[in-house]
């Protein structure tokens, strides 16, 4: 089944709305190494480095609708591409962890 591309505007409207407690944010350029990133926070986040045989794909916050996010368990960890007006308005007044690449090489 094809997912249906939701209108951008209310898509990015309904994500600056969106609460956030705990979550962790991965800011960097797409193609930059965010994945090992991300499987590297999910590891220390879950506290053990076990393969469970189950992939959790990184929450990109563009590509999943808002409601999908929400209803998704606690502690999330997302991967934007887009700049800090696209995140929730309270990625930086709660206590989101962001992870922001200082330096990066892009691969392809």
């Amino acid at each position: 089944m094809a997912r249906k591309i939701p209108d951008y505007r209310k898509h990015i409207l309904s994500i600056r709305n969106m609460d956030m407690d705990d979550d962790v944010i991965i800011c960097a350029f797409a193609k930059s190494g965010t994945h090992w990133v991300w499987k590297i926070t999910s590891i220390l986040r879950s506290g053990m480095a076990d393969y469970n045989g189950k992939e959790n794909a990184p929450v990109i916050l563009e590509f999943f609708p808002a409601e999908m996010i929400r209803h998704s368990p606690k502690t999330r960890i997302y991967n934007p591409h887009f700049t800090t007006q696209g995140l929730p308005k309270q990625t930086f007044d709660k206590k989101c962890k962001i992870l922001f690449f200082k330096d990066i090489r892009k691969m392809f």
